[in-house]
C-alpha cells in the first residue's frame, strides 16, 4: 500500500494532476510565477552586448564574434583595419616609428630600420634603409672625409690622415704632412722660378731646369739641357793640364777642323791622367760638348753633336776617346769628334767638361 502511494505522488510531481478525460493541471502556487529563463552567449554575456573579453561581441543569436571597432582591443593590441593587431616590443603601434629608438613598426609588429621614413639618431647617417655610424660632419665611420685630409675613426672621431686621404688643392703631401704646394721662393709646384733656370718640383726643391726654364742673359742652356753656362766662362789653355777633381788632371789639345766625306768635323784629343793612389776614376766622352759661338750667324751657334765619321772614305777615326775607369797612377787618351753646322773659321769653339770647364779651342783646318 505504501508503494502505491509513492508512486501516486511521483506521478503527480512529473505530470502533474489529470482529470479524467481532460488536460493535465497545474498545481496552484499560492498565485506567483516561476522567474523566466535570461539567454546570454557562452562566457555569459548579455545578448547584443560587448563581452568583457575584448573585442567579441555577443549577438542577438548569442553568437560570439570578433567585432573590435565596437568593442574596443585588448591591452598590448590595437585597432587595425577592423581588427587588433599587437602592438612593437616598445608599444609602437603598426605602421609608425618608435619614438625611443628611431624603428619603424612593421604589419608584423616587428621593430625594423626604415631610416627613410624614422630618421637616425645622433652620431649616425642614412645608408639605405640603415643607419650607420659617422663622424660630426656625416663622414661615415671607416671613410675619408671630403674635407681633406680628414678621416673618419672607428671611435667617430675625426683625424687627419693625409696619407690615406690626400691634401686639399693648393697643398701637397710631404714628408706625411700636407704642405703649401710651393718652393721656398714663393713658385708654385711645376712652375719656373722667377730665377732662372731654377724649376720648382714635386718635392717642393728648387732645381736646375734650363731646358723649361731657360737661362738669364748672357748664360746659354748647357748641352744636357740642365743647367746654364756662361759660354765666355774663364778658360783653361789648350795644350795645358788643368784640374778637374783632386788627383786628376785633363789635357786638351790638337784641335783641328777638317773636311770629310760625310760632313764637316772638328776633332780634339783629350787625355785624362789620374794621379791618385787609391780610387779608380771613370770618365766618358759624353762629358765633353762642344759650343759654337757664332756672331756673323748667331742661329749657327750652339751644342754640336758628338759624331764620329764612321766609314768616312776620307775620315778616320783613330784612337777614339771611349768611357773607361782609369786605375790609380793610370791615364786615358783618345780623339773626340763633333759634327759641325758649317763650315766657318771664325766662329769661335769651346770645349766644355761637365759644364763647369772650358778650353778655348783654337783648330787647325785641314781640307
Amino acid at each position: 500500500m505504501k508503494n502505491v502511494f509513492a508512486l501516486l505522488v511521483l506521478g503527480i510531481l512529473l505530470f502533474g494532476c489529470t482529470l479524467p478525460g481532460g488536460e493535465p493541471q497545474e498545481i496552484p502556487t499560492n498565485g506567483t510565477q516561476p522567474p523566466a529563463t535570461t539567454q546570454r552567449c557562452l562566457d555569459g554575456t548579455a545578448l547584443n552586448a560587448c563581452s568583457a573579453t575584448a573585442p567579441f561581441y555577443c549577438t542577438a543569436s548569442a553568437d560570439l564574434v570578433e567585432d573590435a571597432a565596437l568593442c574596443g582591443c585588448p591591452s598590448g593590441t590595437t585597432l587595425s583595419g577592423g581588427s587588433c593587431a599587437p602592438l612593437c616590443a616598445d608599444g609602437t603601434v603598426p605602421g609608425a616609428c618608435s619614438s625611443s629608438r628611431l624603428m619603424y613598426c612593421d604589419n608584423s609588429s616587428q621593430l625594423v630600420e626604415k631610416a627613410s621614413e624614422c630618421g637616425c639618431p645622433p652620431g649616425k647617417i642614412r645608408s639605405g634603409e640603415s643607419c650607420i655610424a659617422a663622424c660630426s660632419d656625416g663622414t661615415p665611420v671607416g671613410e675619408c672625409s671630403s674635407t681633406k685630409p680628414n678621416y673618419c675613426t672607428a671611435s667617430s672621431a675625426l683625424i687627419s690622415d693625409p696619407a690615406t686621404c690626400g691634401c686639399p688643392t693648393g697643398k701637397v703631401l710631404l714628408n706625411g704632412q700636407c704642405m703649401d704646394a710651393k718652393c721656398t721662393d714663393g713658385t708654385a709646384m711645376g712652375a719656373c722660378s722667377a730665377t732662372k733656370p731654377l724649376y720648382c718640383t714635386a718635392s717642393l726643391a728648387l732645381a736646375n731646369d734650363a731646358d723649361a726654364c731657360g737661362c738669364p742673359t748672357g748664360r746659354v742652356v748647357s748641352y744636357n739641357g740642365s743647367t746654364c753656362v756662361d759660354p765666355k766662362m774663364s778658360s783653361k789653355r789648350e795644350d795645358s793640364f788643368f784640374d778637374i777633381v783632386t788627383d786628376v788632371r785633363m789635357l786638351v789639345r790638337n784641335s783641328a777642323m777638317k773636311e770629310c766625306e760625310k760632313g764637316d768635323y772638328i776633332y780634339v784629343e783629350v787625355q785624362v791622367d789620374n794621379k791618385g793612389y787609391f780610387t779608380p776614376f771613370t770618365v766618358s766622352p759624353s762629358e765633353l760638348s762642344l759650343y759654337v759661338d757664332n756672331e756673323d750667324y748667331p742661329r749657327d751657334s750652339g751644342w754640336m753633336e758628338l759624331s764620329f765619321p764612321e766609314n768616312d772614305s776620307i775620315c778616320s777615326e783613330p784612337a777614339r776617346f771611349r768611357t773607361s775607369t782609369i786605375p790609380p797612377g793610370s791615364y786615358s787618351a783618345g780623339v773626340v769628334w763633333y759634327k759641325l753646322k758649317r763650315w766657318d773659321t771664325s766662329a769661335d769653339y769651346s770645349l766644355f767638361y761637365q759644364d763647369k770647364f772650358r778650353v778655348h779651342l783654337n783648330p787647325d783646318t785641314e781640307q
